[in-house]
């Protein structure tokens, strides 16, 4: 069998609380194939960028890894030095943030930004880099590439920035692509050319890709397969059909019934979830209790 692009097992992360460490990502295990899109929805604070932060190390004190394997393009992630993480972030793995103007310089050109993440990554000329950087702003859809590249991030649109953090992103030709929130700032016109986007440069590179959202109907439309989590751990996951169409779970039945319909009553109540997982059985009581553990996964 192929090897997955990203293996994790029982990955723990914790912070320092009152009474000792708090687990804040329980124990998780997930793989992601090459070319394949695994989405992790779930409300703020259920770990999701946590765990994206995990597969490259980037966590800041007091945040840590306590426990768990990663293993991402084939590399043991959790025992690479200092030194060796530079050159893994960018080349393999790489990361496409949720508010492009946070990501980006704003007083260097878009040019002089891919020109030096490129240049960091390869031994090559600033002349081949800029020609590179100007092929990635083309293959993203960036009209006039070259000129584009002497332009400041505030003289271009939403859209145009979220384009430019992807090219930047996939210079060095990553094999695994994060994507925390990759859409959320943009409306919905921006978004579906963004992820139409994404999904051509997947196929193009076969790519493994790590999609956060909590827009639930981005997630079911672009995602291969799903995991949703709650409280650090995973409670469900399955392709985006089975989790969409068959939610076992109670949290992910509550997820679901929070969307917005045009149809919908405007009075009806507005669910809402106990911060304890066994709490929520009662949320559901006709579901087998089997499916309320969170080792019961399909």
């Amino acid at each position: 069998m192929t090897e997955s692009a990203v293996t994790v097992e029982n990955l723990v992360v914790t912070v320092p609380g009152a009474t000792g460490p708090v687990r804040v990502v329980d124990d998780i295990s997930f793989e992601i194939a090459a070319g394949n899109v695994l989405g992790i929805v779930g409300e703020s604070g259920s770990g999701k960028s946590l765990t994206a932060l995990s597969l490259m190390r980037l966590h800041r004190s007091p945040v840590r890894i306590d426990n768990g394997f990663i293993r991402v393009a084939g590399t043991d992630v959790r025992s690479l030095a200092e030194r060796e993480l530079d050159a893994f972030r960018g080349n393999t793995i790489a990361m496409i943030y949720q508010n492009p103007m946070s990501a980006l310089n704003p007083v260097l050109t878009i040019g002089n930004q891919l020109v030096e993440a490129i240049r960091i990554h390869n031994k090559v000329s600033r002349r081949v880099a800029r020609n590179q950087a100007t092929d990635m702003l083309a293959e993203v859809g960036i009209d006039r590439p070259a000129d584009r590249l002497d332009s400041y991030p505030f003289e271009l649109s939403g859209g145009m920035l979220q384009r430019v953090v992807i090219a930047m992103a996939m210079s060095c030709n990553p094999r695994v692509l994060i994507a925390d929130e990759a859409t959320t700032a943009l409306d919905v016109t921006t978004q579906a050319r963004v992820l139409d986007l994404l999904r051509g440069l997947i196929e193009q590179h076969d790519m493994a890709v790590l999609f956060i959202t909590h827009d639930l109907a981005v997630a079911s439309e672009f995602c291969d397969d799903i995991q949703v989590m709650y409280s650090g751990r995973i409670v469900e996951r399955g392709t985006a059909r089975e989790v969409f169409e068959d939610p076992r779970h109670p949290y992910t039945l509550g997820l679901l019934g929070s969307l917005c319909t045009l149809d919908m009553e405007l009075d009806r109540p507005i669910p809402t979830m106990p911060r304890d997982i066994a709490e929520l059985s009662r949320l559901a009581p006709a579901i087998d209790h089997a499916a309320l553990e969170v080792q019961e996964l399909r």
